[in-house]
């Protein structure tokens, strides 16, 4: 089965180094170039509009939206992402790799679009001189970001790091005392932007002495609650701080980890009807493999079997389902 970093690097195989490189330099202005039925648009932020999206992909038009960030190289991060959207649902291999699967679509595409614009902004050789052939740890984030080689946001360098992790876990930018950016590692459950890791020591520790290490440390979820105990490492560069969450036994930082015991612990399903990570005590009653959502009482059972057509809404820029759309409207019925 093909992972992110191997369809994003069937998008780029698509394009030129020619391409690659104008796209590397100025996406606003290159995007257009190389494909000529996709419009973007670069837009300023206006406080107040309560709106936390930095940039969005419309499949009817093929046009995307990007605000602009303060940094040059997070708005290019997010160009190139919006564009791997496209990329995603016009590439055969990648498009009929997406069709295919009954369920987390839109998480997967997310980290094929990641994939996509983190290796377009950061090459595989600056990576592999960063690592030296170790294991990632926090203050690698730091040192790729700083790379004369590097064009990439720090939300691209945790997609690339992540991608020479091992087992399962995150790679985390923060600002402050809220989560910018998650990139997840096997199965870890993703974590949404903005999410308060106000409750998490080793980030705070790190805040206050530059780095911290804990053998114990927990993410946490937008509804409080908390991911299970991992080995982390976290560093603070300017007003951010990077951090790597792992469920290794030999952290790269040093020290063994004894396994840890889940006896006790809610297990965890994304629900695809409460669009989160919810627990799963139950198990289901036609295939007990699956988990059973708590809140709904959804499982993988219930996931539609034949592909349902979608439309994405102008207002929350999310894919609904078509009946969820009055006739000829581009607004859903959540936000009318």
């Amino acid at each position: 089965m093909p992972d992110a970093r191997s369809l994003g690097a069937v998008l780029c195989e698509e394009l030129t180094s020619d391409e690659l490189d104008i796209l590397r330099e100025d996406p606003v202005e290159a995007i257009p170039l190389i494909d000529e039925h996709v419009s973007i648009k670069l837009v300023e932020y206006e406080p107040g509009e309560g709106c936390s999206v930095e940039g969005f992909y419309h499949e009817t038009s093929r046009s995307i939206v990007v605000q602009r960030a303060k940094s040059a190289r997070r708005t290019r991060f997010t160009a190139i992402h919006e564009f791997g959207h496209d990329r995603a649902r016009h590439n055969r291999e990648v498009a009929g790799y997406l069709a295919s699967l009954k369920t987390t679509t839109r998480t997967t595409e997310e980290r094929i679009a990641d994939a996509f614009a983190a290796a377009v902004l950061i090459p595989d050789a600056a990576l592999d001189d960063v690592l030296g052939g170790k294991a990632p740890q926090a203050h690698h984030l730091v040192e790729l970001f700083h790379c004369d080689d590097v064009s990439g946001s720090r939300e691209a360098c945790c997609v690339r790091i992540a991608q020479r992790m091992r087992g399962a876990g995150y790679v985390v930018l923060c600002e402050g005392g809220n989560l910018r950016f998650c990139a997840t590692v096997g199965t870890s459950y993703p974590i949404a932007r903005g999410a308060s890791q106000a409750g998490v020591g080793l980030l705070r520790r790190a805040i206050e002495h530059g780095s911290a290490t804990d053998p114990n440390a927990r993410l946490q979820f937008p509804d409080g609650r908390f991911t299970a105990e991992l080995a982390g490492h976290a560093v603070t560069d300017d007003i951010y701080t990077f951090a790597i969450l792992t469920d290794s036994t030999s952290p790269p930082w040093g020290g063994w980890i004894p396994p840890r015991r889940t006896e006790g612990e809610a297990p965890e399903t994304f629900c695809t009807d409460c669009d989160e990570v919810t627990e799963a005590w139950k198990r289901c009653e036609i295939d007990g493999r699956h988990r059973v959502c708590s809140s709904c009482g959804w499982c993988e059972c219930r996931a539609p079997k034949i592909k349902v057509a979608e439309q994405v809404c102008d207002v929350c820029t999310s894919p609904k389902r078509v009946d969820l759309f009055e006739p000829g409207s581009t607004i859903c019925k959540d936000c009318t």
